[in-house]
Protein backbone atom coordinates (compact mmCIF):
# COMPACT_ATOMS: atom_id res chain seq x y z
CA UNK A 1 0.00 0.00 0.00
CA UNK A 2 1.22 3.20 -0.58
CA UNK A 3 2.36 5.90 1.82
CA UNK A 4 3.08 9.61 0.55
CA UNK A 5 5.25 11.90 2.70
CA UNK A 6 5.36 15.55 2.31
CA UNK A 7 8.59 16.90 4.26
CA UNK A 8 8.54 20.00 5.68
CA UNK A 9 11.38 21.24 3.71
CA UNK A 10 11.13 23.76 1.00
CA UNK A 11 13.34 26.17 -1.02
CA UNK A 12 10.86 27.99 -2.99
CA UNK A 13 6.56 28.70 -2.96
CA UNK A 14 6.14 25.57 -5.30
CA UNK A 15 7.44 23.62 -2.47
CA UNK A 16 5.70 25.52 0.04
CA UNK A 17 3.48 23.31 2.57
CA UNK A 18 0.32 24.95 0.90
CA UNK A 19 1.04 23.39 -2.33
CA UNK A 20 2.35 20.11 -1.07
CA UNK A 21 -0.94 19.40 0.61
CA UNK A 22 -2.88 19.84 -2.62
CA UNK A 23 -0.63 17.49 -4.32
CA UNK A 24 -1.00 15.10 -1.77
CA UNK A 25 -5.22 15.68 -2.07
CA UNK A 26 -4.19 14.56 -5.56
CA UNK A 27 -1.89 11.58 -5.38
CA UNK A 28 -4.77 10.22 -3.10
CA UNK A 29 -7.27 10.54 -5.84
CA UNK A 30 -9.62 12.62 -4.31
CA UNK A 31 -10.96 13.40 -7.12
CA UNK A 32 -11.95 10.25 -8.41
CA UNK A 33 -13.79 9.59 -4.79
CA UNK A 34 -15.91 12.60 -4.53
CA UNK A 35 -18.89 12.68 -6.70
CA UNK A 36 -20.40 16.17 -6.73
CA UNK A 37 -22.34 17.62 -4.66
CA UNK A 38 -20.73 14.77 -1.72
CA UNK A 39 -20.86 15.39 1.77
CA UNK A 40 -17.40 15.50 2.85
CA UNK A 41 -16.86 15.35 6.56
CA UNK A 42 -13.32 16.06 7.86
CA UNK A 43 -12.47 14.22 11.19
CA UNK A 44 -10.45 16.52 12.95
CA UNK A 45 -9.65 17.15 16.70
CA UNK A 46 -9.51 20.85 17.85
CA UNK A 47 -7.19 20.94 20.25
CA UNK A 48 -8.20 21.53 24.30
CA UNK A 49 -8.53 25.72 25.39
CA UNK A 50 -4.55 25.84 26.00
CA UNK A 51 -3.16 23.15 24.10
CA UNK A 52 -1.22 24.59 21.09
CA UNK A 53 0.29 22.03 19.46
CA UNK A 54 -3.53 20.66 17.88
CA UNK A 55 -3.61 20.77 14.07
CA UNK A 56 -3.00 23.97 12.39
CA UNK A 57 -6.01 25.68 10.68
CA UNK A 58 -4.16 26.43 7.84
CA UNK A 59 -3.28 23.14 6.74
CA UNK A 60 -6.88 21.97 6.66
CA UNK A 61 -7.60 25.30 4.70
CA UNK A 62 -6.03 23.32 1.59
CA UNK A 63 -8.04 20.49 2.21
CA UNK A 64 -10.79 22.26 2.08
CA UNK A 65 -10.00 23.85 -0.80
CA UNK A 66 -8.98 21.16 -2.90
CA UNK A 67 -12.55 18.94 -1.83
CA UNK A 68 -14.35 22.13 -3.53
CA UNK A 69 -11.83 22.23 -6.53
CA UNK A 70 -13.28 18.30 -6.94
CA UNK A 71 -17.26 19.51 -6.73
CA UNK A 72 -17.48 18.03 -3.07
CA UNK A 73 -19.20 20.04 0.06
CA UNK A 74 -16.65 20.04 3.11
CA UNK A 75 -16.99 20.36 6.86
CA UNK A 76 -14.98 20.19 9.68
CA UNK A 77 -16.43 17.59 12.22
CA UNK A 78 -15.82 15.91 15.84
CA UNK A 79 -17.69 14.51 18.73
CA UNK A 80 -18.25 15.52 21.95
CA UNK A 81 -15.96 14.45 24.72
CA UNK A 82 -16.68 11.95 27.68
CA UNK A 83 -14.30 13.74 30.03
CA UNK A 84 -14.90 17.36 31.53
CA UNK A 85 -13.55 19.76 29.74
CA UNK A 86 -14.49 22.74 26.88
CA UNK A 87 -15.68 20.07 24.30
CA UNK A 88 -17.82 17.97 26.27
CA UNK A 89 -21.13 19.36 24.74
CA UNK A 90 -21.81 21.08 21.17
CA UNK A 91 -21.60 24.62 22.50
CA UNK A 92 -18.61 24.74 24.57
CA UNK A 93 -17.29 22.39 21.77
CA UNK A 94 -18.06 24.82 19.31
CA UNK A 95 -16.70 28.32 21.28
CA UNK A 96 -13.61 25.90 21.80
CA UNK A 97 -12.88 25.72 18.19
CA UNK A 98 -13.41 29.26 17.94
CA UNK A 99 -10.87 29.77 19.75
CA UNK A 100 -8.12 27.62 18.35
CA UNK A 101 -8.79 29.38 14.88
CA UNK A 102 -11.85 26.85 13.33
CA UNK A 103 -13.64 29.31 11.81
CA UNK A 104 -15.65 29.56 8.25
CA UNK A 105 -13.20 32.99 7.75
CA UNK A 106 -9.98 30.82 8.54
CA UNK A 107 -10.79 26.72 7.43
CA UNK A 108 -13.57 27.56 4.49
CA UNK A 109 -16.33 25.47 5.60
CA UNK A 110 -18.63 24.99 8.26
CA UNK A 111 -17.90 23.46 11.55
CA UNK A 112 -20.60 20.67 12.80
CA UNK A 113 -20.33 18.66 16.09
CA UNK A 114 -20.53 15.44 14.86
CA UNK A 115 -23.13 13.88 17.83
CA UNK A 116 -25.07 17.04 18.67
CA UNK A 117 -25.87 19.40 21.36
CA UNK A 118 -25.40 16.52 24.39
CA UNK A 119 -23.56 13.73 22.71
CA UNK A 120 -26.58 11.50 21.64
CA UNK A 121 -26.85 11.65 18.33
CA UNK A 122 -25.65 8.59 17.02
CA UNK A 123 -26.20 5.35 14.24
CA UNK A 124 -25.43 1.98 15.33
CA UNK A 125 -23.22 0.24 13.15
CA UNK A 126 -22.91 -3.67 13.11
CA UNK A 127 -19.18 -4.89 13.06
CA UNK A 128 -19.66 -8.54 14.76
CA UNK A 129 -16.32 -8.34 15.93
CA UNK A 130 -14.17 -9.76 19.05
CA UNK A 131 -15.35 -6.91 22.01
CA UNK A 132 -18.83 -5.42 19.93
CA UNK A 133 -21.47 -6.34 18.10
CA UNK A 134 -23.02 -2.74 17.12
CA UNK A 135 -20.74 0.25 17.37
CA UNK A 136 -22.35 3.43 18.09
CA UNK A 137 -20.93 6.34 15.56
CA UNK A 138 -21.55 10.07 15.87
CA UNK A 139 -24.55 11.19 13.09
CA UNK A 140 -22.80 13.40 11.01
CA UNK A 141 -19.79 11.29 10.43
CA UNK A 142 -22.04 8.01 10.09
CA UNK A 143 -24.28 10.15 7.40
CA UNK A 144 -21.16 11.15 5.74
CA UNK A 145 -20.40 10.43 1.58
CA UNK A 146 -16.70 10.45 2.17
CA UNK A 147 -14.57 10.89 5.55
CA UNK A 148 -11.06 12.01 5.63
CA UNK A 149 -9.21 11.62 8.76
CA UNK A 150 -6.86 14.57 9.26
CA UNK A 151 -4.56 13.45 12.34
CA UNK A 152 -2.30 15.07 14.43
CA UNK A 153 0.48 12.20 15.56
CA UNK A 154 1.26 12.42 19.38
CA UNK A 155 1.56 10.68 22.34
CA UNK A 156 -1.28 9.40 24.62
CA UNK A 157 -1.43 8.64 28.13
CA UNK A 158 -3.42 5.43 27.93
CA UNK A 159 -2.79 4.32 24.43
CA UNK A 160 0.88 5.62 23.59
CA UNK A 161 0.27 7.16 20.47
CA UNK A 162 -2.69 8.93 19.00
CA UNK A 163 -2.82 9.27 15.23
CA UNK A 164 -5.19 7.97 12.34
CA UNK A 165 -7.12 5.13 14.40
CA UNK A 166 -7.56 6.67 17.28
CA UNK A 167 -8.82 9.80 15.76
CA UNK A 168 -11.23 8.16 13.44
CA UNK A 169 -12.52 5.13 16.28
CA UNK A 170 -12.13 7.11 19.34
CA UNK A 171 -13.15 10.24 18.22
CA UNK A 172 -15.93 9.29 16.01
CA UNK A 173 -18.02 7.48 18.64
CA UNK A 174 -20.70 9.30 20.69
CA UNK A 175 -20.44 9.96 23.99
CA UNK A 176 -21.97 6.82 25.21
CA UNK A 177 -19.68 4.94 22.55
CA UNK A 178 -16.31 6.58 24.23
CA UNK A 179 -17.79 5.30 27.65
CA UNK A 180 -18.27 2.08 25.72
CA UNK A 181 -14.39 1.85 24.46
CA UNK A 182 -13.27 2.52 28.18
CA UNK A 183 -15.30 0.67 29.78
CA UNK A 184 -11.80 -1.62 31.16
CA UNK A 185 -9.92 1.32 32.50
CA UNK A 186 -9.63 1.34 36.16
CA UNK A 187 -7.04 3.67 36.98
CA UNK A 188 -5.63 3.57 40.60
CA UNK A 189 -2.65 5.92 42.61
CA UNK A 190 0.44 4.72 43.39
CA UNK A 191 3.43 5.39 45.42
CA UNK A 192 3.81 8.69 43.80
CA UNK A 193 0.57 10.09 44.73
CA UNK A 194 0.69 12.93 47.00
CA UNK A 195 -2.79 12.99 47.71
CA UNK A 196 -3.36 16.38 46.48
CA UNK A 197 -6.43 16.40 44.58
CA UNK A 198 -6.53 17.41 41.26
CA UNK A 199 -7.92 13.98 40.08
CA UNK A 200 -10.73 14.22 42.50
CA UNK A 201 -11.35 17.51 41.14
CA UNK A 202 -10.66 16.37 37.28
CA UNK A 203 -13.44 13.24 37.82
CA UNK A 204 -16.34 14.02 35.56
CA UNK A 205 -18.55 11.27 37.75
CA UNK A 206 -16.91 12.04 41.11
CA UNK A 207 -15.63 8.68 41.73
CA UNK A 208 -12.84 9.64 43.85
CA UNK A 209 -11.66 10.13 47.43
CA UNK A 210 -8.72 11.59 48.29
CA UNK A 211 -7.10 10.04 51.74
CA UNK A 212 -3.62 9.15 52.43
CA UNK A 213 -3.78 8.72 48.67
CA UNK A 214 -6.66 9.03 46.05
CA UNK A 215 -8.73 6.06 46.19
CA UNK A 216 -11.21 5.06 43.14
CA UNK A 217 -14.41 3.50 43.40
CA UNK A 218 -15.23 0.99 40.26
CA UNK A 219 -18.74 1.37 40.87
CA UNK A 220 -18.67 4.53 39.67
CA UNK A 221 -15.59 5.26 37.47
CA UNK A 222 -16.47 5.22 33.57
CA UNK A 223 -12.50 4.47 32.57
CA UNK A 224 -12.28 8.29 30.63
CA UNK A 225 -8.92 8.18 32.24
CA UNK A 226 -9.03 11.77 32.75
CA UNK A 227 -7.37 11.61 36.30
CA UNK A 228 -4.59 9.57 34.49
CA UNK A 229 -4.18 12.88 32.72
CA UNK A 230 -4.65 15.68 35.00
CA UNK A 231 -1.87 13.61 37.58
CA UNK A 232 0.88 16.45 37.82
CA UNK A 233 2.82 13.40 39.54
CA UNK A 234 1.97 10.92 37.33
CA UNK A 235 0.79 8.93 39.87
CA UNK A 236 -2.40 7.23 38.29
CA UNK A 237 -1.77 4.16 36.10
CA UNK A 238 -4.00 1.68 34.96
CA UNK A 239 -3.72 -2.39 36.19
CA UNK A 240 -2.08 -3.89 33.90
CA UNK A 241 -1.50 -2.88 30.16
CA UNK A 242 -3.79 -5.67 28.95
CA UNK A 243 -6.57 -2.81 30.11
CA UNK A 244 -4.16 -0.77 27.90
CA UNK A 245 -4.62 -3.40 25.09
CA UNK A 246 -7.68 -4.30 25.13
CA UNK A 247 -8.84 -0.51 24.64
CA UNK A 248 -6.74 0.05 21.93
CA UNK A 249 -8.70 -3.06 20.15
CA UNK A 250 -12.16 -1.44 20.60
CA UNK A 251 -10.82 1.91 19.36
CA UNK A 252 -9.81 -0.83 16.38
CA UNK A 253 -13.20 -2.31 16.17
CA UNK A 254 -14.90 1.41 16.09
CA UNK A 255 -12.48 2.48 13.38
CA UNK A 256 -13.75 -0.32 11.34
CA UNK A 257 -17.52 -0.06 11.91
CA UNK A 258 -17.02 4.05 11.10
CA UNK A 259 -15.36 3.28 8.07
CA UNK A 260 -17.78 0.08 7.06
CA UNK A 261 -18.96 0.72 3.49
CA UNK A 262 -17.49 4.89 3.48
CA UNK A 263 -15.46 6.20 1.04
CA UNK A 264 -12.06 7.46 2.74
CA UNK A 265 -8.79 8.73 3.10
CA UNK A 266 -6.05 9.55 5.86
CA UNK A 267 -3.34 12.37 6.43
CA UNK A 268 -1.27 12.48 9.68
CA UNK A 269 0.64 15.45 10.71
CA UNK A 270 4.44 14.56 11.61
CA UNK A 271 4.83 17.77 13.77
CA UNK A 272 5.25 19.03 17.31
CA UNK A 273 4.50 15.41 18.12
CA UNK A 274 4.24 15.53 22.45
CA UNK A 275 4.25 12.67 24.90
CA UNK A 276 0.62 14.07 25.63
CA UNK A 277 -2.65 14.26 23.44
CA UNK A 278 -4.26 17.40 22.61
CA UNK A 279 -6.91 16.99 24.59
CA UNK A 280 -4.47 18.28 27.74
CA UNK A 281 -4.86 21.87 28.19
CA UNK A 282 -1.28 22.33 27.87
CA UNK A 283 1.78 21.65 25.29
CA UNK A 284 4.46 20.05 26.06
CA UNK A 285 8.18 19.65 24.05
CA UNK A 286 8.38 17.88 21.29
CA UNK A 287 9.81 14.38 21.19
CA UNK A 288 11.47 14.94 17.85
CA UNK A 289 11.85 17.12 15.26
CA UNK A 290 9.22 18.32 12.74
CA UNK A 291 8.96 15.30 9.95
CA UNK A 292 6.48 16.41 7.61
CA UNK A 293 2.75 15.14 6.66
CA UNK A 294 2.03 11.70 5.31
CA UNK A 295 -1.16 10.52 3.64
CA UNK A 296 -2.43 7.33 2.68
CA UNK A 297 -6.27 5.47 1.25
CA UNK A 298 -5.46 2.76 4.55
CA UNK A 299 -5.19 3.72 7.84
CA UNK A 300 -2.98 0.94 9.00
CA UNK A 301 -0.27 1.46 6.12
CA UNK A 302 -0.31 5.15 7.24
CA UNK A 303 0.20 4.39 11.16
CA UNK A 304 2.36 2.17 10.37
CA UNK A 305 4.50 4.39 8.62
CA UNK A 306 4.25 6.95 10.97
CA UNK A 307 5.54 4.89 13.56
CA UNK A 308 8.26 3.78 11.68
CA UNK A 309 9.23 7.84 10.85
CA UNK A 310 8.81 8.72 13.98
CA UNK A 311 11.24 5.96 15.41
CA UNK A 312 10.10 3.52 18.08
CA UNK A 313 13.29 5.08 20.28
CA UNK A 314 11.65 8.36 20.18
CA UNK A 315 8.39 6.59 21.98
CA UNK A 316 9.71 5.56 24.83
CA UNK A 317 8.49 8.18 27.03
CA UNK A 318 5.21 5.07 26.98
CA UNK A 319 5.39 1.37 28.51
CA UNK A 320 2.29 0.78 26.85
CA UNK A 321 1.87 -1.67 23.62
CA UNK A 322 0.95 1.34 20.50
CA UNK A 323 1.68 -1.99 18.10
CA UNK A 324 -1.69 -3.32 19.03
CA UNK A 325 -2.92 -0.48 16.96
CA UNK A 326 -1.29 -2.15 13.88
CA UNK A 327 -1.58 -5.98 14.94
CA UNK A 328 -5.35 -5.96 15.26
CA UNK A 329 -6.24 -3.29 12.92
CA UNK A 330 -4.78 -5.82 10.31
CA UNK A 331 -6.26 -8.62 11.93
CA UNK A 332 -9.80 -7.92 11.68
CA UNK A 333 -9.56 -6.33 7.77
CA UNK A 334 -8.71 -2.69 8.38
CA UNK A 335 -5.91 -2.48 6.49
CA UNK A 336 -2.25 -3.30 6.06
CA UNK A 337 1.12 -2.92 7.88
CA UNK A 338 3.22 -3.28 4.75
CA UNK A 339 3.80 -0.03 2.61
CA UNK A 340 5.55 1.40 0.11
CA UNK A 341 6.77 5.10 1.39
CA UNK A 342 6.75 7.49 -1.47
CA UNK A 343 8.19 11.33 -1.03
CA UNK A 344 6.53 13.67 -2.97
Amino acid sequence: MKVYLARFKAKSRDENMLNKISRLCDLLKLEEKIEKGDLVALKVHFGELGNTTFLRPVYVRAIVDRIRDYGGKPFLTDANTLYRGMRSNAVDHLNCAIRNGFVPEVVGCPVIIADGLRGNERREIEVNLKHFRKVRVASAIAESDLLIGLSHFKGHAMTGIGGTLKNIGMGSGDRAGKQQMHANIKPYANEKCIACGICAANCPVHAITVRERAVVDYNICIGCGECITACPQRAMRTESNQTNETLIEKIDEYAYGVLKDKKYAFFNFLMDITPHCDCVPWSDHSVVKDIGIAASNDPIALEKASIDLVGEENLKFTSVNYRVFIEYGEKIGLGTSKYELIEC
